[in-house]
């Protein structure tokens, strides 16, 4: 996988009665058809929502309805149709933690079987139909796999990750027995496959709508969903809307026959939708009105909780700016960084100090790092590395990327910075898609964002920002690379879970705690505001509010 953004970004837009209006009278072109036309969302959020509606306002809406893409939208409400073998494990919201790669229940599979070589040979639940009433078989599985590997180039780095036999990846034993294949074991063999990118789609839905141009129907999924999941899409308005309804042939049909989700960038808009009952799930506000909506939370029939993540944010440290490139100044800028004073003012504390270069929600026997915060040991680090008067450098950072707290965040670490000598020089950068090309090109000295890992594993996690031979990491970008860290790395993908997969990850967490390519800041917590008469809710390794197992 990709670094993933957790899904903190606050979107400012529309004045908060310009998105009640435009929230009320909902509409625009579905998209569901082969031309576009226009069509109504569900018309009942104009008042209170019907008991078995959901109305989900988020703050950005998935342009496509293909997978393929990590921005926060798509990976945060496209796993509610797509439809995996197996799905990771509720956590409890306020557990502290998130399921593991053991951590994995059945879903279209019903039972699993890890091979010697590590292949897979998965069970399928017998009976399982799309909305459009095709049953699925090992087949399904098959040209799903089949098609992310042909023509699906993220994704498909979720099947690199277990060793996919690319030549060969996929063996039909029978109409309900399938194996994928592997050329090798690897930790992650089945929490891989939770992934909804390399999930199951309708075979027959997909090549009805194959052309000579397009032999994988991208087009027509990129307007419409083809899975066995509980839900299929029946409207859609590219980055606005999206109605749902129930899968009538689902194995366990969910409560909630309708789901609309609406995209409403104002966060005080959003909350209001909620507290007037128009809506019955947000999250995505400044922590002071979370603050605000769980005071108020029993008066209006309200949940407000902080819900735990798998995910971490960092400072960046790019060593191919000069001074960052000596280990001492590297300790030195951790040194000065007071996390505590960092998670109180910027976030109101619900983002807690990170204490460990992986997620403490990873529940990883590590020691963690003791809160380092002392300005003279900062000065005494900064003047061994050669630097006693400072320098002047910039750190990055986009509300786009990390949401609209980054402003604050970039002030009080130039604060912070200053204190030892070092001058900062924010550079906040409005556009998102700017900001990404900078980090990945190492053009900031100093950057802000999060990781987040599916599977959450501490050694994937490590490996996805510290593996110097993997493009998409950010030691590729920040000109970071340690010799013993590649050899573990190097070892890693061909280990089954065990004793010596655990010690080697440990030697890895051990090297990147004491060279500090990146200073940890907090753990990201996301928000469930939502109408207290819906149960169900619960923390995964990402942030997804997974529709079908919501209640009354």
């Amino acid at each position: 996988m990709q670094r993933q953004n957790v899904g903190r970004r606050l979107l400012a837009g529309t004045t908060v009665a310009g998105a009640l209006a435009a929230f009320a009278l909902a509409g625009g072109s579905t998209g569901l058809a082969a031309t576009a036309h226009v069509a109504t969302i569900t018309p009942s959020t104009a008042g209170k929502v019907p008991a078995t509606e959901f109305v989900d306002v988020v703050p950005a809406a998935p342009a496509s309805l293909a997978a393929g893409s990590f921005d926060v939208p798509t990976f945060t409400i496209l796993p509610n149709w797509y439809s995996t073998l197996v799905n990771p494990t509720p956590a409890a919201i306020g557990s502290g933690t998130i399921a593991g790669v053991k951590g994995v229940v059945p879903y279209l599979a019903t039972s699993w079987k890890i091979g010697a070589n590590g292949s897979v040979t998965y069970t399928l639940r017998h009976g399982v139909k799309s909305a459009a009433g095709n049953v699925m078989t090992s087949a399904d599985v098959k040209y799903s796999i089949e098609r992310v590997l042909a023509d699906d180039p993220d994704d498909a780095f979720q099947l690199d990750a277990i060793n996919i036999n690319a030549k060969d990846p996929v063996t039909v034993n029978g109409p309900y027995s399938v194996t994928i294949n592997q050329t090798a074991p690897s930790a992650l063999s089945v929490a891989a496959m939770t992934w909804y990118g390399v999930g199951v789609l309708d075979s027959k839905a997909m090549r009805a709508h194959a052309t000579a141009k397009d032999p994988w129907s991208n087009t027509w999924l990129s307007t419409h969903s083809a899975s066995f999941g509980p839900y299929s899409v029946t409207a859609f308005t590219p980055s606005q809307a999206i109605t749902l309804k129930a899968n009538p042939y689902f194995f366990k049909p969910p409560y909630f026959k309708t789901v609309v989700i609406k995209a409403v960038t104002d966060p005080t808009a959003r909350l209001e939708l909620v507290l007037s009952g128009q809506a019955s799930h947000t999250q995505g506000v400044d922590w002071s009105q979370f603050q605000s909506a769980k005071a108020s939370a029993a008066a209006k029939h309200l949940v407000a909780q902080p819900v735990q993540t798998g995910a971490i944010e960092y400072l960046f440290l790019n060593e191919k700016f000069a001074p960052l490139s000596n280990i001492y100044v590297r300790q030195a800028i951790d040194e000065a960084i007071n996390k505590t004073a960092l998670s109180k003012a910027v976030f109101d504390g619900y983002e807690k100090p990170a204490l460990y270069q992986v997620p403490s929600t990873l529940r990883a026997k590590f020691k963690p790092i003791p809160e380092p915060y002392d300005v003279s040991v900062a000065k005494a680090l900064l003047a061994k590395g050669g630097y006693p008067n400072g320098f002047t450098m910039n750190i990055a950072g986009s509300p786009g990327e990390t949401g609209d707290a980054v402003t604050a965040e970039l002030t009080l670490l130039q604060s912070q910075l200053a204190a030892i000598g070092i001058t900062v020089q924010v550079d906040e950068v409005a556009n998102t898609g700017d900001y990404l090309n900078g980090e990945g090109s190492g053009a900031y000295d100093a950057s802000i964002d999060d990781v987040n890992a599916t599977p959450a594993e501490p050694g994937y996690f490590l490996e996805l920002s510290w593996n110097s031979a993997n493009p998409y990491s950010s030691a590729s970008g920040n000109g970071f690379s340690d010799p013993a860290l590649q050899s573990i790395f190097a070892q890693l993908p061909t280990l089954p879970l065990g004793a010596k997969y655990n010690q080697l990850v440990t030697e890895a967490y051990d090297i990147v705690t004491s060279d500090v390519p990146s200073v940890p800041l907090v753990e990201p917590s996301t928000q469930n505001i939502a109408d207290g008469s819906v149960k169900g809710y619960a923390a995964y390794p990402n942030p997804i509010v997974y529709y079908a197992n919501l209640y009354r």
